[in-house]
């Protein structure tokens, strides 16, 4: 069985604000629309990679590690 966040619990393990999460909600990986305006995601959206993977864009403007690397 699949374990279930809320879009509060994402937002402070991805450390953004609740309102960024509710942008992006359609482009997570397996959101679902709880009713109404709640919206639960997969407990394995917690990991940053899957952040990185969502919030890169071509217009961000890449950090100094990578530009570094």
């Amino acid at each position: 069985m699949i374990k279930f966040i809320t879009l509060t619990e994402l937002a402070t393990a991805w450390g953004v604000s609740r309102q960024r999460i509710w942008q992006l909600r359609e482009r997570i990986p397996g959101g679902q629309c709880a009713g109404g305006t709640a919206w639960i995601f997969p407990e394995s959206t917690k990991d940053p990679a899957v952040r990185d993977a969502i919030t890169e864009t071509r217009y961000r403007k890449k950090s100094e590690k990578s530009e570094n690397e």
